[in-house]
């Protein structure tokens, strides 16, 4: 109901002044009382005559009705004027819109002590506020991958608190390992974890847009269990208040904040390393568990103190050596089950293939190299060319120079292992040559040296190496004779040893070393995914595609769809980043028919700075108020 001006002064509740109409009753009541039936007794007459004349006391006694029917007609008009809510206009309350941004981050899947999820008890407050807030329009945005607006403003406070409820009942009712702001949620743009901001950033932008164009002040109020550092912010001349409130309290999480699966020489075992932190109030022990296949392969119980960190590290090999999944997980149950388990695929590289670049005689080392290494190479693929032929070769995997000089052009990007170079096109400097060295330290903890000896070698002639970004794996005089490294495109393994002059075939396991080196520079080679990507990383092919740039990305976490993209991971395209939020086994499709390419691999949405402990505590919910206007 509109309010009623009196002046300078206004009712809020004008209704109330059909309280007036209980002055009728009165008035008859007191007409009632004046004209009482009076039994008429002979004496009193003779008795009030004795007392004196009665004519002006019967005047005071009309007045004294008079006045007493007038101060109950006024006491119940002030009654009523206190119920209408008499105020001057100046003290009407002023209209200030409200935007309330309910954080709806992949923390708000923590599950509080009384079992609904940290995102339906913000829903939850946030009709509560709307409910409270009753002068001003009411916007009202979930700060999910992307800001979504629930509603437009609206002057139905109860439609919109009702909406928000409902969203709160859907949450419920799909609480599982899903993610129950999928539905509201929208993709994130690639570049976004590159801009490093968060989706209540991006939705206090939305918030300062809307108070920008609305007439009146404006009130933001951010509903979030996360540290937000925004107070206050001014937008030109108008300033924007800003007020967060708790959205938690638990804090019951322990979660993998690192994990690292990378192969192993030969790619025929994985090295798993990570990392686990308690993030909860008071010690505890959880057990970590890692299966092949649905076979257990590590099983470790942890003991974590409040808020300690411990590292884990072991090394895992499939069954029969095929592909299979890896599942690392933290048994038992907490408050965000969201970082308690990552997959990780792991497809063995394909068999590298390796072309031995000779002079016309072939050392007998490199081939027996090639021979044992029949079960570990593409024997198929791979072949000897001479170096005068070398540029009509097609390439390989590694490139293996036996001590001849390439020509100009010949060293093209990819992997090459140089033995005794003599000149040529070289993606390293020669320094002096070293007769009869004495190898005296090697790089013991390199995988390449491992286990091997040099001092006892006999030597007879090295070529010192040197280059930018090269790392030295042996000395001879204090200068490198062994060494790895990368230049343009070129990664290389340089043996400067000479081993046609020397013993050394026999005496340090030459053939070990050159095994070694050729199966370390084909890693990947012929890999398209690695095992595990982490959110935000960029996903990058190492091998070609067929049919078009066009891959359609799934990932399904716990068996249950969570989320699908087309990415373009053609060479010429820009880089495709892993989605935010993105958790669990990944297929990658491209292609159709006989030409279709399904590849595998895992997400892992393990951000170290994240955590459910909450940066203040959970504010309680306001009370419905009416409208006062």
């Amino acid at each position: 109901m509109s309010l009623v001006r009196l002046g300078a002064y206004e009712l809020a509740r004008p209704e109330w002044l059909w309280g007036l109409a209980v002055a009728a009753p009165l008035v008859l009541l007191h007409l009632v009382h004046r004209r009482r039936v009076k039994i008429d007794v002979p004496f009193l007459g003779l008795l009030r005559e004795g007392l004196g004349p009665t004519r002006e006391a019967a005047r005071f006694k009309r007045l004294r009705h008079i006045l007493s029917l007038l101060l109950r007609v006024g006491a119940l008009a002030l009654l009523v004027l206190a119920l209408c809510g008499l105020r001057p206009v100046e003290a009407r309350e002023a209209a200030q819109h409200l935007v309330l941004i309910v954080d709806a981050d992949v923390t708000t899947r923590a599950l509080e002590d009384d079992g609904r999820s940290r995102f339906e008890h913000g829903l939850t407050l946030a009709a509560a506020h709307v409910r409270h807030h009753i002068a001003g329009d009411v916007h009202v945005f979930l700060a999910a991958e992307a800001p979504v607006r629930v509603a437009p403003a609206t002057e139905r406070r109860e439609a919109l608190a009702e909406a928000l409820e409902s969203l709160a009942r859907v949450a419920a009712s799909r609480r599982s390992r899903e993610d129950p702001t999928a539905t509201f949620g929208a993709a994130m743009p690639a570049d976004l974890p590159a801009r490093r901001r968060t989706s209540l950033d991006e939705a206090f932008d939305a918030a300062r847009l809307l108070a920008r164009r609305a007439s009146g002040s404006t009130l933001v109020r951010v509903l979030t269990a996360r540290a937000f550092a925004r107070t206050t912010r001014r937008d030109g001349a108008k300033e924007l208040p800003v007020e967060v409130l708790g959205q938690g309290q638990t804090r019951r999480d322990q979660t993998l904040v690192d994990v690292q699966v990378a192969p192993t020489l030969g790619g025929r075992s994985w090295s798993c390393r990570l990392q686990v932190r308690n993030d909860d109030a008071g010690p505890v022990r959880r057990t970590l568990q890692a299966k092949v296949a649905e076979t257990q392969v590590f099983k470790e119980t942890l003991e974590l103190p409040a808020g300690a960190t411990a590292a884990v590290q072991f090394v895992v090999s499939p069954p029969d050596g095929e592909p299979a999944w890896l599942t690392i997980e933290l048994q038992g149950t907490d408050a965000f089950p969201v970082g308690d388990r990552v997959d990780a695929w792991l497809a063995p590289p394909a068999r590298p293939s390796v072309l031995l670049v000779h002079g016309g005689t072939t050392r007998i080392g490199p081939l027996l190299v090639l021979d044992g290494l029949a079960d570990a190479i593409n024997l198929r693929e791979s072949g000897r060319v001479h170096v005068d032929e070398v540029l009509a070769a097609p390439p390989r995997d590694v490139t293996l120079v036996d001590g001849v000089a390439l020509p100009e052009g010949a060293l093209r990007k990819g992997a090459y292992l140089f033995i005794a170079p003599l000149a040529g096109a070289l993606p390293f400097r020669l320094g002096p040559v070293l007769d009869e060295p004495l190898v005296w330290r090697t790089a013991e903890d390199h995988p390449l040296m491992r286990w091997l000896d040099f001092t006892s070698a006999s030597i007879g002639r090295a070529f010192t190496v040197s280059g930018p970004g090269q790392q030295p794996l042996a000395w001879a005089d204090a200068l490198p004779v062994v060494a790895e490294g990368e230049a343009d495109g070129v990664r290389y393994i340089v043996l400067g040893l000479d081993p046609t002059a020397s013993w050394m075939q026999v005496q340090v396991g030459f053939p070990l070393f050159l095994r070694r080196a050729i199966l370390r520079l084909s890693e990947g080679a012929s890999t398209a995914l690695a095992p595990l990507y982490r959110a935000g990383d960029v996903l990058e092919l190492t091998a070609p595609l067929p049919g078009a740039g066009a891959v359609a990305v799934a990932w399904r976490e716990a068996g249950a769809r969570a989320g699908s993209v087309v990415a373009d991971l053609s060479p010429r395209a820009p880089a495709w980043r892993v989605p935010a939020a993105a958790h669990g086994r990944a297929e990658l499709r491209s292609g159709r028919g006989e030409r279709q390419w399904i590849g595998r691999t895992g997400f892992a949405d393990l951000d170290p700075a994240r955590t459910i402990v909450p940066e203040r505590p959970a504010a309680d919910s306001p009370t419905a108020r009416e409208p006062s206007a």
